[in-house]
């Protein structure tokens, strides 16, 4: 890994193109994100001047460099939060002078890097709806890119909220192909915004990408007729995560496998997931094409083989999946809510859902399953290592990746700690590694000093990292669902915060299984009093979850599975229909 030159960078300083390629080089490689930056802390603020007078001399001719910033973004915020400095505060350096970053009070060229680089904070600087009625492209590319901040601080939350309140209303703009990668990232991390229009704010960005695919001819809007008379209805599976070891493959691997029962399965997916699935999860396995047009090569994979369903464990994770989703390519399009949900997109015809859960307004068809998918089966646990009470204090786990931490949930935290009857100390799991686990750690120092704030690792490393925790905080309004079954099978009681979003409440059915209802609040300070009781005493928890009788999904009579929901609904969609009257 080649490490941050300063020197070299410093002597660049003054030759716009030299210093250009080199950070753009260094930041697109991602020489410097894969690992740690070693640089002295007296270095920093050096390095942070470099890569702003970087943002004032890059150039903007055309959409080839309009398009490298797109993609150096993204690293550019890790670098930056790595060197313990702002995106927003840089930025406001390389383009304003310091002062807040107004696209009425700037030139052309710093609207058009505001646009591509900014975060969500620099929102709070103007009227994201008044840029949008002058330059609708630019207004769009800070809405899609500002998602990619973390939520971490309040005024970070307050950003992130005032751009999903503007977004639902921005004009479609016509930006070129190289916009979607970023549109795919905002729709995957607006779901997880603490905010009630995170869902209008999505379906928005999902009508962008669309007008996008149409403008550049990629839109395929009209489905292949059914293969009538087959004994078995062709199934396309286009899948994310599913290799072994992924979340996605814990969760969906055994129901995945029962719709070979009713139907004739492929699955199309990254070519590294087809060990884990040739003969297993599908009759048969096509790997993603590998070309420097994707959209149009996938959706006309998915469409040679002629499938009369379509469906998606997951849409978001991938830049396949999503783009895939937002087309028309089978009769029938279905898709399951794993993260993030729901997908938004008008192509979806009906989402998978368990019996228990209370969907989004607007979110079409649903099609109910059992929910005892989310106690899919798993490997034997390693042997748990108790908690390590040596030094005399409880071990609180936060066990949630980077994007559901947020101000609220971090808050609750503050609280449970100022007011826990024993010291405690906090045990941070974000899955995260190089600069982007040192930035985390930085912003997470700031407000738990001394708190663990561990790398990504394998899933047994991670296991046993989990199980010297002596309670769980789940975060909150994205819960969990595979994070908090890993807790729970470890004897670790869990407290949880029910919301009106799929994703706040998976934890309620999963503690109320195990008969812990109790340890799902309906209210934040119930949430704080709960966590209270438990470090207090989590004998009793720790007791209930060694007595729970909760049995895996697999051989429950009676049940409707995954495979029986998509099958009804496919008998519905090619039932003959009476004629006209």
């Amino acid at each position: 890994m080649t490490p941050l030159d300063l020197d070299t960078l410093q002597g660049l300083a003054d030759q716009a193109a030299a210093l250009h390629e080199a950070v753009l080089r260094g930041l697109l490689q991602q020489r410097w994100g894969r690992a740690p930056v070693l640089l002295p802390q007296a270095d920093r603020g050096a390095a942070l001047a470099v890569l702003a007078r970087w943002v004032t001399v890059a150039p903007l001719r055309d959409d080839s460099d309009r398009g490298a910033l797109l993609r150096a973004r993204g690293e550019l915020r890790r670098l930056v939060e790595a060197l313990g400095g702002t995106l927003e505060d840089l930025l406001r350096a390389a383009l304003a002078g310091g002062a807040p970053l107004h696209p009425a009070q700037v030139d052309a060229q710093a609207r058009a890097k505001l646009a591509l680089l900014a975060p969500a904070p620099c929102a709070l600087d103007f009227d994201l709806g008044a840029w949008a009625q002058a330059e609708p492209a630019w207004a769009m590319l800070f809405a899609l890119q500002a998602l990619d901040s973390h939520a971490l601080t309040a005024p970070a939350l307050a950003g992130l909220r005032r751009v999903l309140q503007a977004l639902p209303h921005l004009p479609l703009a016509d930006l070129p192909l190289v916009t979607l990668p970023a549109l795919q990232r905002a729709c995957f991390l607006v779901s997880y915004v603490d905010s009630p229009l995170r869902y209008a704010a999505k379906r928005r960005l999902v009508e962008q990408a669309r007008h996008i695919l149409a403008g550049h001819g990629l839109l395929v809007d009209c489905p292949p007729p059914p293969a009538r008379g087959a004994s078995r209805p062709r199934l396309l599976v286009i899948g994310e995560g599913l290799g072994a070891g992924h979340a996605m493959w814990r969760f969906y691997a055994e129901p995945l496998r029962e719709l070979r029962q009713h139907f004739e399965v492929t699955l199309l997916g990254p070519a590294e997931a087809a060990p884990s699935v040739t003969g297993d999860l599908a009759d048969a396995f096509v790997p993603f094409a590998q070309t420097d047009d994707p959209v149009r090569a996938w959706s006309r994979q998915a469409l040679d083989l002629r499938p009369d369903i379509v469906f998606y464990p997951g849409i978001g994770m991938s830049f396949a999946t999503w783009s895939l989703s937002l087309q028309r390519l089978a009769p029938l399009q279905v898709a399951a809510t794993a993260t993030p949900a729901p997908s938004c997109s008008p192509a979806i015809d009906a989402t998978l859902l368990f019996e228990d859960l209370a969907p989004p307004a607007d979110l079409g068809t649903i099609a109910r399953y059992d929910h005892h998918v989310l106690r899919p089966a798993r490997a034997d646990l390693p042997p748990a290592t108790r908690p390590d009470r040596s030094d005399g204090l409880a071990c609180i786990g936060v066990n949630a990746v980077a994007m559901k931490l947020n101000d609220g949930f971090l808050s609750a935290i503050e609280a449970v700690l100022a007011r826990a009857p024993r010291p405690c100390r906090l045990r941070f799991l974000p899955n995260l590694a190089g600069a982007e686990l040192q930035a985390m750690m930085g912003l997470l120092l700031q407000r738990f000093p001394g708190a663990e704030v561990l790398p990504a690792m394998d899933h047994p490393a991670y296991l046993q990292a989990l199980a010297g925790c002596d309670l769980v905080l789940q975060s909150f309004p994205f819960g969990g669902a595979n994070t908090t079954n890993d807790a729970l099978d470890l004897g670790i009681p869990v407290v949880a915060l029910a919301s009106e979003f799929l994703s706040g409440q998976t934890d309620l059915l999963l503690l109320r299984e195990r008969g812990l209802e109790s340890l799902c609040a309906r209210t934040r300070d119930d949430y704080v009093e709960i966590a209270l009781r438990l470090l207090q005493d989590a004998g009793e928890a720790r007791r209930q979850l060694a007595e729970s009788t909760a049995t895996s999904f697999r051989g429950r009579q009676g049940r409707v599975s995954m495979a029986d929901a998509i099958l009804a609904l496919w008998q519905e969609r090619s039932a003959p229909k009476p004629p006209a009257a």
